[in-house]
């Protein structure tokens, strides 16, 4: 029998059955490379169409992750997904990609996050083909394409006997239009850019959890959109097990009317 210093320099392959689902299971291979790699597992996982990896190296204490995926989808609504992601101490970036029949969808970005205080940026672009078949022959380039630039910070600090969190972002919009036959140049345009705030303060209230926020959305040179939201929670407020919740919201549209909405919700589990 191997002894333990035998198997620290050894690599270990185990079967995994990550899924029990009878008409798609999903299984996985765990590899533990020998300790002095640093490694400590990989482990790849399979389903029907759909392949992934997830990897991690460092210490219990200093861990960096890798994950990768690929799956496809047929049917009425195929469609073929690649997403990677990974994370090394405060840093942490990811990248998806979404093909789908005549359209596209690629999305990246990262995080820096120091623990009260996250800062992050992302960068999503669209592209799909809006000209009907009968008419792509008058055009040069059939699609509309959007990318949307965001940046932003979000943190979360105790204050008094509840938390407050809040976020702030800033977005940006630039679209290409598909461009005619007898046009020179493709047909491009800038959204004006929106800022978006919001904040929320939890703090316990008797048996249960109070909750207080607000949010504001406001395109340069445009109008202020203004919400704000009160709830409470209890878990098992009558001995019967489930959880209680009143909450209420209230929205100021720009250009339409005010709305509130008040909702009671009592939710049990069998």
């Amino acid at each position: 029998m191997a002894d333990e210093a035998d198997l620290k320099n050894s690599t270990v392959a185990e079967l995994l059955m990550l899924s029990a689902d009878p008409v798609n299971p999903e299984v996985g291979i765990r590899v533990t490379p020998p300790e002095r790699s640093g490694v400590s597992s990989v482990v790849i996982s399979a389903a029907e169409d759909q392949l992934g990896v997830e990897a991690g190296a460092g210490t219990p204490d200093s861990m960096a992750r890798f994950r990768a995926e690929m799956s496809r989808r047929t049917g009425l609504d195929p469609r073929t997904l690649a997403q990677v992601s990974g994370d090394a101490g405060p840093f942490a970036a990811y990248y998806s990609n979404v093909r789908s029949p005549g359209s596209q969808s690629k999305t990246y970005g990262g995080s820096l996050n120091t623990g009260s205080l996250s800062a992050f940026l992302e960068r999503n672009a669209e592209r799909a083909n809006v000209i009907s078949p009968e008419d792509a022959q008058y055009f040069t380039n059939p699609n509309f394409e959007r990318r949307t630039d965001t940046v932003g910070l979000s943190g979360r600090v105790p204050v008094g006997l509840g938390t407050l969190s809040g976020v702030a972002n800033r977005q940006f919009f630039y679209d290409k239009y598909p461009q005619h036959m007898y046009q020179e140049s493709r047909p491009k345009y800038s959204l004006a850019p929106v800022s978006q705030f919001g904040a929320q303060y939890q703090r316990p209230v008797g048996r249960g959890i109070a909750s207080l926020g607000a949010n504001l959305m406001k395109p340069r040179g445009g109008p202020t959109d203004l919400g704000a939201n009160v709830g409470y929670s209890r878990e098992d407020p009558f001995g019967l097990g489930g959880l209680l919740s009143v909450s209420g919201s209230y929205r100021n549209p720009p250009g339409q009317s005010s709305s509130a909405a008040a909702n009671l919700r009592y939710g049990l589990n069998f």
